[in-house]
């Protein structure tokens, strides 16, 4: 209708209640004393108290499932229940491995609109599931104990990251929960093997400093903490969290010490003190070298390459991505080839040759593996191609940023 406008507040309302028509029919009469936005904080009210002259089991969301809980045979209810223990949903293995499940009765709770299927997941409506954690009293060490081995197969390193990082995109809230069971349990063995497996996966990576503070100083975690404190530009951290690495290292740890030096050399690049970055990255290439460390190298050289660039040395900067891009694709790693290539049209764009410069950043977009270098290779390419295509580019640029909100 033209002209009509709705609260901002209506459409998360309904997207709370799951658009369910029951739950809105209860939630109107709130307004009669609660603006939208106030109805939208205190959504769980519905759940408690609503109209007196709708039937029995209608006055509240409570009465309805109620009354559709009242219907479960023993073991219906005992797996209702229990299933509230996922976040966002799981698979039928994990439902079996974490509630002993199986598909059929799965299906009955289907067919009582109690789970949604979609795909191969099931799950609840928020609202179904507020109301099953209230009845959900089994203990969590089941679910944290399934995700922790999910965890433990993740890698990502290597030609699977994609896949990895597609598992770890859909379990994303379940293994936020086992990590956070792992912390509050201070349980070291479980919060190191989601800090080795997890330091390079953003979304889930804001728990390292928590970490530390369960494990201590750890010269692995604090490499890997530092890592994240870095991606997050916290550079003070960073840095304490590098020299703590390296002050603990022995004999046995070249590469963690290494990999200390290297990332300590980014992290005065970021904070653009090239000739200070120059001196460690080529400090830390020299120890890589020395201890043949796989990826220490290429990660060296391209972080090496970027200094230069940045420097102006452009022909250096050229002969450390090469040899890096050589190196990262020996070992199929996609990120890594994704950097060498978008480095190495930074060169060829500034050397003016737009030709080159197009073919290697469409090399780096295809590589995939990094959303940082993906934006930087969608922007740029769309600078230089017609402008159907760069309104496409730009738009993929722009579903990037918006799904990570540092970039």
């Amino acid at each position: 209708m033209p002209g009509f406008t709705t609260d901002p507040a209506v459409e998360p309302i309904c997207r709370r209640l799951d658009g369910l028509p029951l739950a809105i029919e209860l939630a109107a009469p709130w307004l009669r004393v609660l603006s939208p936005q106030q109805l939208l904080d205190r959504c769980h009210t519905l759940l408690t108290d609503g109209p007196h002259d709708s039937p029995a089991r209608q006055r509240t969301l409570d009465a309805t499932l109620n009354w559709s809980y009242e219907l479960l045979d023993a073991r219906q209810r005992t797996l209702f229940a229990n299933l509230a223990v996922f976040v966002g949903g799981c698979t039928e293995a994990a439902a079996a491995a974490v509630c002993d499940a199986t598909l059929g009765e799965l299906a009955s709770l289907v067919d009582l609109s109690l789970l949604t299927v979609s795909g191969q997941r099931f799950g609840m409506l928020e609202t179904v599931h507020d109301y099953a954690t209230r009845l959900d009293d089994s203990s969590p060490d089941r679910h944290a104990a399934y995700f922790l081995d999910l965890v433990e197969h993740i890698e990502l390193v290597g030609p699977g990251e994609l896949d990895h990082r597609e598992t770890l995109d859909r379990e994303r809230a379940n293994i936020h929960r086992a990590i956070g069971h792992a912390v509050a349990a201070r349980d070291v063995s479980a919060c190191m093997t989601f800090a080795r497996r997890l330091w390079r996966y953003r979304p889930l990576n804001a728990w390292l400093p928590t970490i530390v503070d369960v494990v201590g100083e750890d010269p692995e975690l604090c490499l890997w903490a530092g890592m994240v404190a870095r991606s997050r530009d916290d550079h003070p951290l960073a840095k304490k969290l590098f020299h703590t690495c390296i002050a603990a290292c022995d004999a046995t740890l070249w590469n963690t010490r290494v990999a200390a030096e290297h990332n300590l050399g980014v992290t005065y690049f970021e904070e653009g003190d090239y000739q200070r970055a120059a001196e460690l990255e080529r400090a830390a290439l020299a120890a890589a070298r020395s201890v043949n460390s796989g990826y220490g190298v290429p990660f060296g050289l391209v972080s090496l390459g970027d200094v230069e660039w940045a420097m102006g040395d452009l022909a250096a900067a050229r002969a450390c991505y090469r040899e890096g891009l050589t190196l990262f694709e020996q070992l199929g790693h996609n990120a890594g080839i994704s950097h060498a290539q978008t480095g190495l049209g930074r060169v060829a764009l500034r050397c003016g040759d737009t030709a080159e410069a197009a073919e290697r950043y469409r090399a780096g977009l295809a590589a995939g593996g990094d959303p940082v270098f993906a934006v930087e290779c969608l922007e740029t390419l769309a600078d230089l191609v017609g402008p159907a295509e760069a309104t496409d580019l730009r738009a993929r640029a722009a579903v990037l940023r918006e799904d990570d909100e540092t970039l």
